[in-house]
C-alpha cells in the first residue's frame, strides 16, 4: 500500500513516468512515507545507505556507470546538508540525478523544533531546479504540486546535465499507508535544443583549419557517441590532447612532456578549442594561460563563462559530443569551398607543429615504458595496470584524487573514472562502490589511504559485491604534498598538513566482510597482484599496499628527472 500524502504519491507518480528507475535511501522517520512508496513500487531498484555524504556519492557512481536515472532520499535537517559534497561533484561533473529531502512543515522553521532547518534552496547554487512542494488540501494545490514536480524533473533531463532538489515537506500522521495504487498524474513533456549555432561553428571551423598551431582539449566526458571518423579528423587538423578521464586514444602524455618543456615557446598554441569539463594536468592550465596570439574556444551547455585558460574569445553553447560532431560537419562543408584560403605555408607550419608534439609524446612513451622504478606506490600503480591489462580483465577503473589520479595520468592506458569535477577526496570510494552495485564487471579503486579512511562507511551497507576490488595505497599521510616546492619548511607539516598517521584497513575490512590482503615489498606486490586482479568471490577484495613517503616521493622524481634529459629538438 502507498503513503496517504498526497504530495509523496504526485510525486511517486511522477518519477515513474519520467523514468527514474534506482532511489539510494537513507534511513529515517519524517521520510518514510517516501521510502515506502519507493520501495512498494516495482518500477524502482532501491538501495539502503546510512551515511547520507555516502549516499550522494553512491547516486553518482550509478549515474556514472550504468547510466540509470538515480534519486537519493534523505530525512529532514540536517541530512540533506550531508549531500552538499556529492551534489556540488556532479554539478561540475555535468552529472544528473534528483535529490529528494523529506522536510517538517513550514510553519515549525526556526521554532526550535527537532530536525529542522532552512531546506528549499540549501543546495543551490549546485542544482539546476531547486523546488519545494505544497502538502495540497485543493485540487489548485494539486495543480501547483504536479507542476512543480514536472518543472524539476524536466531540468534533470535538461542539457547542463545538473543535480535537481525536491523538498517535501510532511505534516504528521507521517505513517498511515492506505492507497491501493497511484493516481495517474499528467506528465509535462519539455524538449530542449542542442544543436550548436550555425554560424558560430562555422567560425570555429575556420578558426581551426587556417590555424598554423591548433591543440584540441577534451576533458572529462563521455566520448563513445563519438565514432573513428571525428577522432581521426580530429588527429589530422590538431594537436588532439586527452587524459584517462576521457577515453579517448590521442596524445594523452602531454602532462609528462610539459614536466619538461612548459616554458618551449615553440609548443604554444595559436588556437585552443577546449570541449568536456576538468583535465587533472595543472601544468597544461598554466602552459596554456601564456599562450600569447591566437583564440581559445569553448564547447559547453553552462551559461556562465568558463575561461579555464585565460584566453577565451569565443563561447558556443553545446555539449561536447553535439559541438564535436557539428564542428566535423562544417570543417568537411568548408573544405570542399573554394572560397576558404588554406595556403601551402599553413599546412606546412600545422604538420610540423602535430609532429612536434608526436615525436615528444613517443619520446616520453619510451621513458614510461623503459622506467624501472622501486617499490613505491608508483610502482603498484605500474604493475596493477600492467596485470590488467595482461589478464584482458572486464572492468572500471575509478582512481581517486591527489596521487592515485596523478599516477593513473602516467600508466592507464584506459578510460578511469574519477571525482574531478571538485577534486575532493571524500566520497571516491562511495562513488566506486555505487559504480559497483549494478554492474556485472569488476570495479577496482585506485586510492590512498587518506580519502579510503575518511570515506570507510562506504563499506558499511548490505549491498557490496565481489565484484569491488580495493587498492589501497598506504603511506601513511597526504604524501603527495611532499612534492611541492618548500611546503615541508612549515612546523605543522608532518602532523597538520600530511596528516601523518599509523593506521591500516585490517580492522575496517573484517568488521565489514572484506577480504584482505597485504603486502610491503615489491615481491609480495607481485606476488598478489595477479590473485587480487583475478579475485571472483561474493565479496569485495582489498589488497593494502603499504610503501614509504620517501620512496614515493623519490620515484616520481627520478621519473620526471629522465624525462626532464629530452629536448623539443629531434
Amino acid at each position: 500500500m502507498y503513503s496517504s500524502k498526497c504530495n509523496v504519491n504526485i510525486l511517486t507518480d511522477l518519477m515513474i513516468q519520467h523514468g527514474i528507475n534506482t532511489v539510494v535511501m537513507c534511513p529515517g522517520s519524517r521520510n518514510t512515507p517516501l521510502l515506502n512508496n519507493f520501495n512498494e513500487s516495482v518500477n524502482f531498484q532501491c538501495f539502503s545507505v546510512t551515511d547520507e555524504r555516502s549516499a550522494g556519492f553512491y547516486a553518482l557512481g550509478l549515474a556514472q556507470m550504468a547510466k540509470r536515472k538515480v534519486a537519493v532520499c534523505v530525512t529532514s535537517g540536517s541530512a540533506l546538508l550531508n549531500l552538499l559534497p556529492a551534489v556540488a561533484e556532479a554539478f561540475y561533473q555535468r552529472v544528473p540525478f534528483v535529490v529528494i529531502s523529506a522536510d517538517r512543515p513550514e510553519s515549525w522553521i526556526d521554532q526550535l523544533d527537532g530536525q529542522t532547518l532552512h531546506q528549499t534552496n540549501a543546495l543551490k547554487p549546485y542544482v539546476s531546479a531547486s523546488v519545494s512542494l505544497p502538502e495540497p488540501l485543493n485540487s489548485e494545490q494539486e495543480w501547483q504540486c504536479n507542476r512543480l514536480v514536472n518543472e524539476a524533473l524536466n531540468r534533470f533531463h535538461a542539457p547542463e546535465a545538473c543535480p535537481v532538489h525536491i523538498n517535501v515537506p510532511i505534516s504528521e500522521p507521517l505513517f498511515q499507508f492506505n492507497q491501493a495504487e497511484l493516481a495517474p498524474q499528467r506528465k509535462i513533456t519539455s524538449y530542449f535544443s542542442v544543436a550548436p549555432n550555425q554560424s558560430g561553428m562555422e567560425q570555429v571551423a575556420t578558426l581551426l583549419l587556417q590555424a598554423k598551431r591548433p591543440i584540441v582539449v577534451l576533458g572529462q566526458a563521455n566520448y563513445t557517441l563519438l565514432n573513428k571518423e571525428h577522432l581521426d579528423f580530429l588527429n589530422s587538423v590538431a594537436v588532439l590532447l586527452t587524459e584517462p578521464l576521457s577515453g579517448i586514444d590521442a596524445l594523452s602524455n602531454f602532462d609528462d612532456i610539459l614536466s619538461a618543456h612548459i616554458n618551449d615557446d615553440c609548443l604554444l598554441p595559436d588556437l585552443v578549442l577546449y570541449a568536456g569539463e576538468s583535465v587533472v594536468s595543472k601544468r597544461l592550465k598554466h602552459f596554456l594561460r601564456k599562450q600569447k596570439e591566437g583564440n581559445q574556444v569553448r564547447f559547453s551547455t553552462q551559461k556562465n563563462i568558463e575561461d579555464t585558460f585565460s584566453h577565451l574569445s569565443l563561447l558556443i553553447e553545446c555539449s561536447a559530443i553535439e559541438g564535436l560532431k557539428a564542428l566535423y560537419s562544417a570543417c568537411s562543408t568548408l573544405q570542399t569551398d573554394s572560397h576558404l584560403m588554406v595556403t601551402d605555408e599553413q599546412l606546412k607550419e600545422k604538420k610540423a607543429y602535430i609532429n612536434l608534439w608526436n615525436d615528444l609524446s613517443c619520446k616520453v612513451k619510451a621513458v614510461r615504458n623503459d622506467f624501472k622504478t622501486i617499490y613505491s606506490s608508483m610502482q603498484a600503480v605500474a604493475l596493477f595496470e600492467q596485470e590488467i591489462a595482461q589478464q584482458q580483465v572486464d572492468c572500471a577503473v575509478h582512481y581517486a584524487n591527489s596521487s592515485a589520479v596523478r599516477l593513473a595520468n602516467i600508466y592507464a592506458l584506459h578510460r578511469i573514472y574519477c571525482n574531478r569535477g571538485v577534486n575532493g577526496i571524500e566520497g571516491c570510494l562511495s562513488t566506486s562502490v555505487g559504480m559497483s552495485l549494478d554492474s556485472s564487471a569488476n570495479v577496482f579503486c585506485v586510492i590512498g589511504d587518506l580519502a579510503f579512511f575518511y570515506d570507510q562507511n562506504a563499506l558499511w551497507n548490505n549491498h557490496l559485491k565481489g565484484n569491488m576490488h580495493i587498492l589501497l595505497l598506504n603511506n601513511s599521510g597526504g604524501g603527495i604534498f611532499n612534492m611541492l616546492p618548500n611546503i615541508s619548511e612549515t612546523t605543522s607539516y608532518e602532523t597538520f598538513v600530511k596528516a601523518h598517521h599509523n593506521t591500516n584497513a585490517q580492522g575496517i575490512c573484517q568488521q565489514n566482510n572484506v577480504d584482505y590482503m597485504a603486502v610491503h615489498t615489491e615481491e609480495e606486490l607481485k606476488s598478489l597482484l595477479p590473485q587480487f586482479v583475478s579475485h571472483c568471490g561474493t565479496r569485495p577484495i582489498l589488497l593494502e599496499v603499504f610503501t614509504n613517503q620517501q620512496q614515493d616521493t623519490e620515484a616520481l622524481k627520478t621519473y620526471y628527472q629522465t624525462i626532464a634529459q629530452l629536448s623539443t629538438k629531434k
